[in-house]
């Protein structure tokens, strides 16, 4: 089973750089952000970051939605969707500009 994804990860590091030096967040907001888009990549099976669709995210939510009162408490739903939203946002910037 693949559990990472090289190209990923260097948008990942990029991202993290980004998320430290320039919107001067703590490295515990950063693992934060790391552990939702951990789970982000598990939901989407490591598929490549550029392969993205705005279909996946909203997908995405509504798994945590569904799994929510089971397995996920409100503060985690918050910080997973809070700091997934910068990023789709990256994402989705990226492949409107290709095209």
């Amino acid at each position: 089973m693949v559990n990472h994804n090289i190209n990923n990860e260097r948008m990942k590091r990029k991202y993290f750089t980004f998320m430290k030096e320039a919107k001067h967040h703590r490295e515990s907001s950063i693992d934060c952000i790391a552990k939702a888009i951990t789970r982000f990549e598990q939901y989407n099976k490591f598929k490549d970051f550029k392969a993205f669709h705005f279909n996946q995210a909203i997908g995405f939510k509504n798994v945590l939605l569904i799994k929510k009162p089971y397995s996920i408490s409100r503060m985690i739903l918050r910080c997973v969707i809070i700091n997934m939203s910068p990023l789709f946002s990256v994402l989705t910037k990226k492949i409107a500009l290709k095209h």
